[in-house]
Protein backbone atom coordinates (compact mmCIF):
# COMPACT_ATOMS: atom_id res chain seq x y z
CA UNK A 1 0.00 0.00 0.00
CA UNK A 2 2.95 2.34 -0.33
CA UNK A 3 4.09 2.11 3.29
CA UNK A 4 7.86 1.85 2.98
CA UNK A 5 9.35 2.77 6.34
CA UNK A 6 8.56 3.02 10.04
CA UNK A 7 6.98 6.33 11.01
CA UNK A 8 5.81 7.08 7.48
CA UNK A 9 2.51 8.93 7.27
CA UNK A 10 0.07 8.01 4.50
CA UNK A 11 -3.10 9.93 3.71
CA UNK A 12 -6.05 8.50 1.83
CA UNK A 13 -9.05 10.54 0.76
CA UNK A 14 -12.28 8.64 0.20
CA UNK A 15 -14.38 10.33 -2.47
CA UNK A 16 -17.68 8.68 -1.68
CA UNK A 17 -21.10 10.14 -2.42
CA UNK A 18 -21.09 12.62 0.47
CA UNK A 19 -19.14 15.77 1.26
CA UNK A 20 -15.86 15.82 -0.67
CA UNK A 21 -16.99 13.18 -3.16
CA UNK A 22 -20.14 15.13 -3.94
CA UNK A 23 -18.13 18.32 -4.44
CA UNK A 24 -15.61 16.56 -6.72
CA UNK A 25 -18.46 15.10 -8.80
CA UNK A 26 -20.28 18.45 -8.99
CA UNK A 27 -17.13 20.27 -10.11
CA UNK A 28 -16.43 17.60 -12.75
CA UNK A 29 -20.00 17.79 -14.07
CA UNK A 30 -19.78 21.57 -14.41
CA UNK A 31 -16.52 21.25 -16.38
CA UNK A 32 -17.99 18.53 -18.61
CA UNK A 33 -21.16 20.54 -19.24
CA UNK A 34 -19.05 23.49 -20.42
CA UNK A 35 -17.09 21.18 -22.73
CA UNK A 36 -20.31 19.63 -24.05
CA UNK A 37 -21.77 23.04 -24.83
CA UNK A 38 -18.55 24.15 -26.53
CA UNK A 39 -18.31 20.94 -28.62
CA UNK A 40 -22.08 20.69 -29.24
CA UNK A 41 -22.46 17.30 -27.50
CA UNK A 42 -25.93 16.36 -26.21
CA UNK A 43 -27.06 13.66 -23.75
CA UNK A 44 -30.41 12.78 -22.21
CA UNK A 45 -29.05 12.75 -18.65
CA UNK A 46 -26.83 15.31 -16.89
CA UNK A 47 -24.88 12.50 -15.20
CA UNK A 48 -23.76 11.25 -18.63
CA UNK A 49 -21.81 14.47 -19.15
CA UNK A 50 -18.66 13.92 -21.18
CA UNK A 51 -15.92 15.55 -23.24
CA UNK A 52 -14.07 14.65 -26.40
CA UNK A 53 -11.16 12.25 -25.79
CA UNK A 54 -8.49 14.83 -26.72
CA UNK A 55 -10.06 17.79 -24.89
CA UNK A 56 -8.27 19.53 -22.02
CA UNK A 57 -10.98 18.42 -19.60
Amino acid sequence: MGIDFKGQVCVMIHCGSRGLGHQVATDALVAMEKAMKRDQIQTNDRQLACALIHSEE
